[in-house]
């Protein structure tokens, strides 16, 4: 199912314009956010996936942009609620029947078993298949334990968004395996993998776990601390770092990481943290990005993320399990 849905133009962040570039697209991305917003990104990012530039841009000419375009791509497939679903809709004005209300907003575990399917094979041969998921979080905990084995273990050429308002709806295991985007409204980039703010953010959460002395990070934290939306950004990396920590033990697999031009950092702190301090220092970042959604101090939020993350290493100490 093509999607024929128009939005307004996004501005695509330069660290997706980048993967696309060197070819190292993810196979799965979560777009938090206003939902015009996220909609909007989703569809221009695919775009530039699939088009024949590969330079992160759109062109607008090719087969694959006059393809979507005119809403008729076979490479990208759109689920929504059912409430939204064009074919929910057809097939009512076929049947006379009316869906059950049980499903309406919802997305239905039929629509997660057809997303599984169509991600075992790639019959029409095309280097990349995108399924776009609006409004994830009504996902049922059935469906979004069938989405996660696909997400641990994704077959080639698959390429997952999962589009959402709020993702504490979605099980903290699927937002792990995904990449995090937050459009920005005003066209702004936020720091992202290519600069030195990720490479300060990585070895500032490495920091954290190895057991650098409090007073050292403090330089940090205050750099961190200046704006809202950059302690924000910190510590949803510092996040992604120990996720990707978790991710590398328990697979040894470089190619799922979400940070994987960080690898050595990541192995490195693999080798010599233990599985339990990892999900807890995670867990104390997502913390973190609470309070500070809920306007709590920035430098406060930091500091009892870090305290936390440098109490669960001294606790966790050896544990490797």
């Amino acid at each position: 199912m093509s999607s024929k849905r128009k939005t307004q133009a996004a501005v695509i962040p330069e660290r997706l314009q980048r993967a696309v570039r060197n070819g190292s697209v993810f196979h799965a991305y979560l777009m938090e956010g206003p939902r015009g917003e996220t909609a909007s990104l989703a569809q221009a990012f695919a775009a530039a996936v699939l088009c024949s530039r590969q330079d992160g841009s759109v062109c607008g000419n090719c087969v694959s942009c006059r393809q979507i375009r005119d809403g008729v791509s076979p490479y990208i497939f759109q689920v929504r609620t059912l409430e939204e679903s064009d074919e929910d809709l057809g097939e009512e004005k076929k049947t006379g029947k009316k869906a059950k209300p049980k499903d309406s907003g919802k997305i239905r575990d039929k629509q997660i078993e057809d997303v599984i399917e169509r991600s075992r094979g790639n019959a029409l041969g095309s280097s990349r298949i995108i399924t776009i998921i609006e409004q994830a979080d009504t996902i049922t905990p059935r469906g979004q334990n069938r989405l996660l084995k696909v997400l641990e273990e994704p077959p080639e050429g698959m390429m997952m968004i999962l589009m959402t308002e709020n993702s504490e709806g979605l099980l903290e295991t699927i937002r792990s395996r995904c990449q995090l985007v937050r459009p920005a409204g005003n066209g702004e980039e936020l720091p992202d993998e290519g600069n030195a703010f990720l490479k300060r953010a990585v070895a500032a959460a490495a920091g954290m776990l190895a057991g650098v002395p409090a007073a050292d990070l403090w330089k940090e934290i205050e750099y961190f601390s200046d704006t809202r939306e950059k302690a924000m950004h910190f510590a949803e990396t510092a996040q992604l770092f120990y996720r990707d920590l978790i991710l590398y033990g328990e697979t040894g697999r470089e190619d799922l990481l979400a940070l994987r031009a960080y690898a050595p950092e990541i192995r490195e702190a693999a080798e010599s943290t233990g599985r339990a301090a990892a999900i807890q220092a995670a867990e104390a970042c997502e913390r973190a990005v609470r309070d500070l959604k809920a306007i709590v101090s920035m430098k406060h939020a930091l500091r009892y993320m870090m305290f936390d993350i440098q109490l669960y290493r001294g606790v966790n100490r050896g544990d490797n399990k």
